[in-house]
């Protein structure tokens, strides 16, 4: 770095300590709507209860009790319509919750899910909220409905929940005359905590689907999000927790069958693997993984790109999604697949897991890799290091194999507020090498003039390629309200036209890009709509001269009904100069110049509460120098807990002065859930660009929580001049088993 740039960073590092530390809440700050309950701690001749959802275990009867709830939704701060009794208790290994949802109608009671892992937002359902290190920052998410599906997550900074996270535990439930009741078991081996301290923060929150209702045990303001643990209670007493030696060993073994009809390669292939998980202490984990298969991932979902920028897909792999928010940055969030509708991008994220082991299309082999992540005291950190396969790229250079680093630290300031640092080195998609390094900081508070939620986030990164002395700096910052009445978010982000982390994501540099974001949100407290909004977001970018790239501005007025039924109507106009002429679709060039259009958006919805529910959008109006009509729709239907199916269909019908074409985009979800541990989900999809039409059908066994049977059927087919003909076909089976010591 030059002495100049070392400067820049140096003063971008003072002010952002100075931001983190001026505005940050007193530390050790008892957060709002906080009640306590000690937990009861099991007595030796108090047999351990069987968790089958029936309340009739003796320990229930000395556990602690929670009796006091508050109502978010429909009315803030009145009393549920229906009562619910919480009973806690622990012993040196597990904690044990139970739960009493009592129901004046539980024939009415509302669960479609089945499905372990599936998610559990759209039915009644009982979550429990556990910050075991107390920080009002991070936590675990355990939920189960009357079906006992059984969903996990680990949420980082109240807001990013990452459902792809599992561990060991279990929940059951039943439905009786009085409503239902569940029991959740959840072994201390299974969380990290920090042994020292003695309380937790806690919350228990209940969805009656019918009413559009969500009581919770603490944290009743709304529009913050229920797994915000900024004003969680507390739980206390929790002393002389074992983790044993806290290893899990997890060997799996898989086999494969390929059949590639198109070169006639026809193989069979056994890929044994070892995961291995040791806590060093209770707050720290070292991971190493040895022979990585990835072969049951989920399949990614199939995007149409209309524009001149690479699309962004979500990782799907279980090693780089373990402890993943410990690698976040900046708040530079990715949010799911790419949208011109959708301001936060990921453009700039300085690690992106998927550079590693996937180069284009094709899987590469991952030897190994090892990783630690955790929290000292106010420092949560998190390296990784994995050693690559070689493969031979697009252009047919061999690249050879290698390792690739991250490191990442953030230290905490205040209750919610924190400042990191993150290192990357290596490159896997060329023989050369690069790193990049960055700071960054967070200034958040949850009391921001009263209960408001505000958001301060400032970044500063800068890549080192051989060979590269330019423009390779990245900087940025957003400020967000994000509250229910009042939604704002104003943000600037640069990056420099050599920038390149070779391990991030980065499909745009050379630019300046300016966000504002404004929603305001009026709740009716009527019968029939729930709230009506009107929003505007917009943003400006240019090039680092100045240059105007691209205006956008979308205006959206939404109505909501009680149930979820909604409609929006948006207008949106939008400016784009290009500098270089670019292929959109085949044979169709758009040529340099400065194009200006304008789409009117209507969409219509019925609430996926019901059992039948459907979406469609419409949209027409000039798109560079032509027009575009383009149709969506997404109908699903979930007529029982053991079937749901839902298909989503998108299409493009686009005029331009160099040619036309349409783009059409087919998705067909089914499920078939045989009970909470059996399962059959299968994914087809098919786009006009390829003519493929892609099977992705995976059943799952899990025999016992960590012990897993699951077998998986890709399917390609080529459907050109509809002759429906195979392409590749594999069939994989893989077990998964974890012994814990």
């Amino acid at each position: 770095m030059s002495r100049r740039g070392m400067q820049r960073a140096a003063a971008y590092a003072a002010a952002l300590i100075g931001f983190a530390a001026f505005g940050a809440p007193p530390a050790g700050a008892e957060p709002e709507m906080s009640p306590s309950v000690e937990v009861y701690r099991r007595a030796e001749d108090v047999p351990r209860p069987l968790i089958d959802g029936a309340l009739d275990d003796p320990i229930w009867q000395h556990a602690a009790r929670i009796d006091q709830f508050v109502q978010l939704e429909p009315e803030v701060g009145a009393e549920p319509t229906e009562r619910t009794v919480a009973f806690l208790a622990y012993d040196t290994d597990t904690l044990y919750i139970a739960v009493r949802a009592y129901d004046s109608e539980p024939e009415k009671i509302q669960a479609f899910t089945m499905r372990r892992d599936n998610s559990t937002r759209l039915d009644d359902r009982v979550a429990i909220i556990l910050d075991t290190f107390h920080d009002h920052r991070n936590s675990y998410w355990f939920t189960t409905n009357p079906n006992s599906s059984r969903q996990d997550a680990i949420v980082e900074n109240g807001t990013r929940f990452r459902e792809a996270w599992d561990t060991i535990w279990d929940a059951r439930a039943q439905v009786d005359d009085e409503g239902w009741t569940a029991e959740f078991e959840i072994p201390f081996k299974s969380v990290s905590f920090d042994p020292q301290n003695d309380t937790w923060g806690f919350n228990l929150v209940r969805s009656i689907n019918r009413k559009n209702e969500e009581i919770r045990w603490s944290n009743w303001v709304l529009g913050t999000f229920p797994m915000d643990v900024s004003r969680a209670g507390t739980l206390t007493g929790l002393r002389g927790m074992d983790q044993g030696l806290g290893l899990d060993v997890i060997p799996t073994g898989a086999l494969s069958v390929f059949d590639d009809r198109v070169s006639g390669r026809e193989f069979v292939k056994g890929d044994p693997s070892l995961d291995v998980f040791y806590k060093v202490t209770p707050s720290v984990t070292a991971a190493l993984t040895v022979n990585t298969d990835f072969s049951d991932a989920p399949v990614d979902e199939r995007q149409i790109n209309l524009d001149r920028f690479a699309l962004f897909f979500p990782e799907t792999r279980d090693f780089f999604l373990q402890d993943a928010g410990i690698f976040d940055f900046g708040g530079i969030v990715p949010s799911g697949p790419s949208s011109s509708f959708s301001f936060k991008n990921p453009n700039g994220l300085p690690f992106f897991s998927r550079r590693i082991g996937i180069a284009g299309n094709d899987i590469v082999e991952l030897r190994g890799g090892l990783k630690a992540t955790g929290r000292v005291d106010d420092l949560n950190f998190g390296v990784m290091n994995v050693q690559m396969g070689g493969f031979t790229d697009e252009d047919g250079e061999r690249i050879a194999g290698k390792n690739l680093s991250v490191a990442r630290a953030k230290w905490n300031v205040g209750d919610e507020s924190f400042i990191g640092f993150i290192a990357t080195h290596g490159d896997p998609g060329t023989n050369s090498s690069n790193s990049t390094y960055g700071i960054d900081a967070r200034l958040r508070t949850s009391r921001f003039m009263g209960d408001l939620i505000a958001q301060f986030d400032a970044w500063l990164l800068k890549s080192d390629t051989p060979g590269v002395s330019g423009d390779d700096e990245s900087v940025g910052f957003m400020f967000e309200l994000p509250n229910d009445e009042w939604n704002g978010r104003v943000g600037f982000k640069r990056i420099g036209a050599d920038y390149n982390p070779a391990i991030g994501f980065v499909n745009r540099t050379d630019i300046h890009e300016y966000i504002g974001e404004l929603r305001r949100r009026w709740r009716t407290g009527g019968e029939t709509i729930r709230y009506w909004e009107l929003a505007n977001r917009s943003r400006l970018i240019t090039n680092t001269d100045g240059q105007l790239e691209t205006i956008e501005s979308i205006f959206t007025y939404e109505l909501t009904g009680t149930l979820g039924d909604f409609m929006a109507i948006q207008a949106q106009t939008q400016t784009e100069r290009l500098f270089e002429a670019f292929e959109i679709s085949e044979g169709v060039v758009i040529e340099p110049g400065r194009y200006n259009w304008a789409r009117g958006i209507i969409t219509i919805g019925t609430s996926e509460r019901r059992p039948f529910s459907a979406r469609v959008t419409a949209s027409w109006g000039t798109f560079f120098s032509g027009t575009n009509k383009r149709v969506s729709t997404e109908i699903g239907w979930r007529p029982s807990k053991h079937f749901q199916t839902e298909i989503n269909y998108t299409q493009n019908q686009i005029q331009l002065e160099t040619g036309e074409f349409t783009t059409r985009l087919l998705r067909w979800n089914i499920d078939v859930v045989f009970s909470p541990d059996l399962s059959w989900e299968t994914l087809l999809q098919w786009d006009r660009a390829s003519e493929n039409l892609g099977w992705n059908s995976r059943l799952r066994w899990v025999v016992r929580e960590g012990e897993e049977i699951i077998l998986v059927w890709n399917q390609g087919i080529d459907t050109t001049n509809h002759d429906y003909r195979a392409t590749t076909m594999q069939w994989t089976g893989k077990i998964r088993w974890t012994f814990r010591f």
